[in-house]
């Protein structure tokens, strides 16, 4: 049976692709939806899956009520099941109130819009695997929701990585989708493979590594490039051992990022998009020292002008 959403997004979704959607906000911290619906439209137009509260563009940054309006602009383009979405970290000193503080905020914010799918990372704060595992079965428990563990890149959070063998336990439980992996090459091989062990969904994250899982068996991708060339993803989807495709979507990445070909993700992009100070938590401060220059974010925001023209 086919769904409609309001402003056309029609027939079978695409799971094999989610697109984790950028957060633009005003200079006073709101959401800025007319800088939103442009991107929004274009991703759900190609019935692509959308990652909502995504770390794209420092979701962790901004406070609870810009994704609330996320939401209520979604649901404009997108159909319920068309979504998945990320929920607040926790801390392993604190677990239990960082649990019932997320726990919250997928009932109270993202339940009442029908997201039945949810991204967690592990636990900040070197947990027990024991902590992991009653967190990700704790948020189960009490949602309800199908789950989609993130082994984030070393810029979110510090980098919090589900161990293997809590990973392992973690794939045996049916209520786990699989993994969205955006580290290094050799732990997303050793990923991919217990992913398939466990018959289990396994998502490359990183658009460098891409065209390389698809062809050694991942289920999808998660591209931030997507947000503004989403056709090109779908093409690759499709083709992932042809150069010329490949390259489309790694084009993005290295007009961003020049003297650093291909080595980074598209946060660029997303600030560029955003206009969002980099408000780094201390963590990711000391780690990150690097800031962008009003010539990068120029830079990016006339590429992004120049895409806008084809990409549809």
């Amino acid at each position: 049976m086919e769904e409609t959403g309001e402003l056309g997004v029609t027939g079978e979704i695409n799971d094999h692709i989610i697109v984790p959607l950028i957060a633009p906000v005003t200079g006073d911290g709101n959401f800025d939806a007319l800088a939103a619906l442009g991107t929004y439209t274009r991703v759900c137009s190609h019935n692509l899956t959308v990652f909502l509260r995504a770390t794209t563009g420092f979701a962790y940054c901004l406070e609870d009520h810009v994704f609330v309006d996320q939401m209520n602009l979604i649901l404009t383009i997108a159909l319920p099941h068309q979504m998945v979405a990320g929920t607040p970290s926790v801390h392993a000193e604190h677990l239990e109130r960082d649990i019932e503080h997320a726990l919250h905020y997928v009932k109270d914010t993202l339940q009442p819009y029908g997201v039945r799918r949810l991204v967690l990372i592990a636990p900040i704060g070197n947990p027990t695997d024991k902590q992991t595992i009653s967190y990700v079965s704790t948020v189960h428990e009490r949602t309800g929701a199908e789950i989609l563990l993130y082994n984030a890149p070393p810029v979110v959070f510090g980098g919090p990585c589900f161990s293997p063998e809590a990973l392992r336990e973690l794939l045996s439980m049916p209520f786990v989708l699989g993994v969205k992996h955006s580290g290094d090459e050799k732990s997303g091989f050793i990923t991919l493979e217990g992913c398939a062990k466990a018959g289990k969904r396994y998502y490359e994250g990183k658009e460098t590594h891409m065209a390389l899982l698809l062809r050694q068996g991942a289920y999808g991708i998660v591209p931030s490039g997507a947000n503004v060339v989403p056709e090109h993803f779908l093409a690759l989807l499709n083709d992932p051992a042809n150069d010329v495709l490949q390259q489309q979507t790694l084009d993005p990445v290295a007009a961003f990022y020049p003297n650093r070909q291909y080595q980074a993700d598209l946060t660029t992009l997303a600030l560029a998009l955003e206009e969002l100070p980099c408000r780094f938590p201390p963590h990711i401060r000391e780690k990150n020292p690097q800031r962008y220059t009003a010539e990068h974010l120029a830079a990016a925001r006339s590429f992004i002008q120049g895409l806008d023209g084809s990409a549809h």
